[in-house]
């Protein structure tokens, strides 16, 4: 039997999204492996990717040794799964963290997945990690296409969410970085505000010199929890992708899982199975959206979709040989 060991899954929206794999008996999540304390804020400065950009920080290997106690999990075979957050641990050193799990655990399995664009990683050398784990799997089909990767895309899981009395009922959700689309950002902004809609933007990731809304809320951080209580009481949620990205972003899965009206710039998201036009309102500059019918949509019983496939695919990894790009 498999055992699935889950590394660096432990940010407020894994645990969110990860909710019915952490269910599951043969799936083990390890969190923050230093807790919550100052050495936890000492491991975090030292191996954080943001961090590294500017100063590279010595002895990162000193945390090995804490990574290591979770290895008295051995009584299955076992397939380690590591985030992007935690690919440190695999690249330190040549791999000679790779090499450890092989050693210690000769039929182990390693798989590195990554929920966002490789473009939109620093410095990511994607060739070793194809080289030295078993598997890498992108959330991103052509990510996947394009360096010949595995594809899976990020899994959802529905749970509940407070209600904040604090938050009114209003219209359209926004909330996300900046990236390239920013300019994609406002002109939706615009045409909602102008067409008469109640908005919630919020927008990170911008230069004082580029916040030209004065009603969108600018580089203010918030967690995925606080999140889910402004999409509660919202009508719809939107969708801008990156410029890369060709895939479904997590605000497809959101609507399909909470029932919300989705507004996105996916010109192709009708070719989707679960495409319901009573549910998806598809944007471009040129037409739009449809606004009486928009503004005329009263909440609907939408079938919820069920988001396993990377569950499917660390099943096929294990259960099945010769798995091909």
């Amino acid at each position: 039997m498999w055992k699935y060991v889950m590394v660096g899954f432990d940010s407020d929206y894994f645990k969110y999204s990860f909710a019915n794999m952490r269910k599951r008996d043969n799936f083990l999540f390890l969190d923050n492996s230093m807790g919550n304390g100052v050495l936890s804020k000492i491991q975090d400065v030292c191996v954080s990717e943001l961090v590294n950009k500017y100063i590279n920080i010595p002895l990162k290997h000193i945390w090995m040794n804490d990574y290591s106690k979770w290895l008295k999990y051995c009584e299955y075979d076992i397939c380690f799964v590591f985030s992007k957050t935690q690919s440190w641990l695999l690249y330190y050193s040549n791999g000679i963290y790779i090499d450890y799990l092989r050693k210690k655990y000769p039929t182990c399995k390693i798989v590195l997945y990554l929920g966002d664009l490789i473009s939109s990683y620093y410095k990511f050398d994607v060739n070793f990690f194809i080289n030295k784990c078993d598997y890498v799997i992108s959330y991103d089909s052509e990510d996947a296409r394009k360096y010949h990767l595995l594809y899976a895309p990020l899994p959802y899981s529905e749970v509940d969410i407070s209600n904040d009395d604090g938050i009114p009922e209003f219209d359209v959700f926004f909330c996300g970085k900046a990236k390239d689309r920013l300019d994609k950002i406002y002109e939706l902004y615009d045409y909602l505000i102008s067409s008469g809609m109640t908005v919630r933007f919020f927008v990170t990731g911008v230069d004082n010199k580029c916040q030209c809304r004065t009603d969108i809320v600018f580089n203010k951080k918030m967690n995925y929890s606080r999140y889910l209580q402004y999409m509660k009481k919202s009508k719809a949620i939107v969708e801008i992708r990156q410029r890369e990205s060709v895939g479904d972003t997590l605000r497809v899965k959101e609507a399909l899982t909470y029932g919300k009206l989705l507004i996105t710039d996916n010109i192709e998201i009708n070719t989707r199975e679960y495409y319901n036009p009573n549910q998806i309102y598809i944007y471009t500059r040129k037409t739009g959206i449809n606004l009486e019918k928009f503004k005329d949509n009263k909440k609907l019983n939408f079938e919820t979709v069920i988001f396993d496939e990377l569950y499917m695919m660390l099943h096929e990894i294990c259960y099945k040989e010769n798995i091909t790009t």
